[in-house]
């Protein structure tokens, strides 16, 4: 078990998948998340009170500290909900997918058999993103995930691919109603409930504390049938021969259900302005702290430190500050920095960081303590001092039959993909190995997150005797090149393309890097690494 590698309390302002690579293995008690559900729809809406012009300015001044571009507009909050392959999905993950967690990459092309490209470029998109996820708990860890019918079978598939299907906790059922009962929407029953899909590290040794929700007013009526001489209500019972009085104030209530009735939705009833602690701050999509808060104490205990990578209006992170938990958020939006004040400033924490601009927007609230938290951003990545794990890369015994002898050995385990990259990188330079082209940034430096490792000799090819996993097959593509190959292609087949179609950066194939030094490096390596850690080759 390792310890975190990043201060606890911490914001992180970026995208949520470099901030998850870079925290080390097995250092998150819980993690609970609100990712979008797949609705292939942008949901919006107006802070309350309004942003003030005070904290947009700290918004784009904190986004120009980071590098990185300011992604909301003064006026509204708003959450993305569509999904294309090309906008949302990475290439480079669904190669380390396909090539480190086919049961993952199996329930992907389940879905986009059975749904829509939409659906599978959001399951690939979260698939890359619960990977990791399962990677960083402790072994007495857990996850819970909130989606709805949209995609919450397609998710339950990934989690068991990733989880195993022995280490579900629970499936949910957040049944939040209307005040009225809901409307009508169409030649369907009315919508009130969510779905929550709690998986544990490992079932049996995770953190659980037994919750319980109070007796009906029915079933106290029916039980709690007497009252003492002080008013208290209390029912007898037998135990070992004599009679015993029970009393209501005593009683813990009734066991905690997988389906939860008592929490109600957000409405504007309880927005929030000056005078009143009401919760609706106006975020899209927001969720009822006390949701939250149940979720945190069943999972975790005081002073653990819980994850949420969606961080949006930062309900998870109270929800721990105000249990004695640690919170780490993430969230790209840098709307979410003033939302996070907010909430804080309202729950009567004051940040470190936080402005006159907090207050002003507010108003003066009473404050009980101050807490310090740091804000990261993309150019901030904590550094992991840990290595991945080991992938479990066969498909299950029953299902090998329909795979070749070549992607049995799947990634040999001497040399991580990781690791196949940088070594690359370090003897070849950072350029694509089919075009040429090296990606640097205005500054000049290189932005390494555009080159990939891809096949020479693709491992399902079109045609053809398909490669392995092997370092000696192994190439640095640019994206676009990796696009343009895919698994119909070989490298070879790749540069010659990109000179008929003039996409070359050099000014011959005879300049790219060298095929035959290449595979002679990628041999000295292997044979080095194998002496190292005394592993064997795989077997043909």
């Amino acid at each position: 078990m390792t310890t975190p590698n990043t201060p606890n309390r911490t914001l992180a302002l970026m995208d949520n998948y470099p901030f998850l690579r870079s925290l080390n293995n097995e250092c998150i008690d819980l993690i609970a998340i609100d990712p979008p559900f797949a609705a292939n729809e942008t949901f919006t809406n107006l802070p309350k009170p309004p942003i003030s012009q005070a904290e947009f300015d700290e918004e784009i001044a904190l986004a120009k500290t980071h590098g990185a571009p300011h992604n909301e507009g003064i006026g509204q909050t708003r959450v993305v909900d569509y999904w294309t392959w090309d906008e949302a999905v990475h290439p480079q993950w669904k190669m380390r997918i396909q090539d480190d967690h086919p049961k993952v990459h199996a329930v992907i092309e389940a879905v986009e058999a059975c749904a829509t490209e939409n659906e599978a470029a959001y399951i690939s998109f979260m698939a890359a993103r619960l990977i990791e996820c399962h990677r960083i708990l402790k072994p007495t860890g857990s996850i819970y995930i909130h989606c709805d019918s949209h995609a919450n079978s397609y998710l339950r598939m990934v989690l068991d691919a990733i989880f195993r299907m022995e280490n579900l906790i629970d499936e949910i059922i957040w049944n939040y109603g209307t005040p009225s009962g809901g409307r009508s929407s169409g030649r369907k029953p009315v919508k009130t409930h969510d779905t929550i899909l709690a998986y544990a590290k490992n079932y049996g040794k995770h953190t659980y504390n037994r919750q319980f929700t109070p007796y009906s007013e029915k079933y106290v009526n029916d039980w709690f049938r007497h009252t003492d001489e002080a008013g208290r209500k209390y029912q007898t019972r037998s135990r070992k021969g004599q009679i015993v009085r029970q009393y209501l104030d005593e009683s813990p209530g009734v066991p905690l259900s997988n389906t939860w009735t008592d929490i109600m939705q957000l409405y504007g009833s309880a927005g929030w302005f000056p005078g009143n602690r009401g919760e609706i701050t106006g975020y899209a999509t927001q969720k009822p702290l006390e949701l939250y808060e149940r979720i945190i104490k069943a999972s975790s205990n005081p002073g653990d430190l819980v994850l949420d990578v969606f961080a949006g209006c930062a309900t998870t992170a109270i929800a721990a500050e105000n249990l004695g938990r640690q919170w780490i958020a993430c969230d790209m939006a840098y709307r979410s920095w003033t939302m996070l004040k907010r909430r804080f400033y309202q729950n009567g924490i004051q940040l470190n960081g936080m402005s006159d601009a907090t207050s002003g927007a507010l108003g003066e609230l009473p404050l009980k303590y101050n807490i310090e938290a740091q804000i990261i951003g993309p150019n901030q990545l904590p550094q992991r001092n840990d290595t991945d794990p080991t992938p479990a890369h066969e498909l299950p015994t029953r299902q090998r039959g329909r795979r070749s002898p070549t992607q049995t050995a799947s990634w040999s385990g001497r040399i991580s993909k990781d690791d196949a990259k940088n070594l690359l990188i370090e003897r070849f330079g950072p350029l694509c190995w089919g075009c040429g082209y090296q990606p640097r940034r205005p500054n000049g430096s290189y932005d390494l997150t555009l080159l990939e490792v891809d096949h020479i000799r693709a491992r399902r090819a079109a045609e053809g005797t398909p490669g392995n996993d092997e370092l000696y097959n192994l190439a640095l593509l640019h994206r676009t090149c990796n696009g343009i190959k895919r698994n119909n292609l070989t490298l070879e087949q790749l540069r010659q393309y990109n000179a008929d179609h003039g996409l070359l950066y050099v000014n011959t194939q005879g300049e790219l890097v060298d095929l035959y030094e290449a595979t002679q490096y990628a041999a000295e390596e292997i044979a080095r690494h194998t002496a190292t850690h005394g592993l064997q080759p795989p077997q043909p």
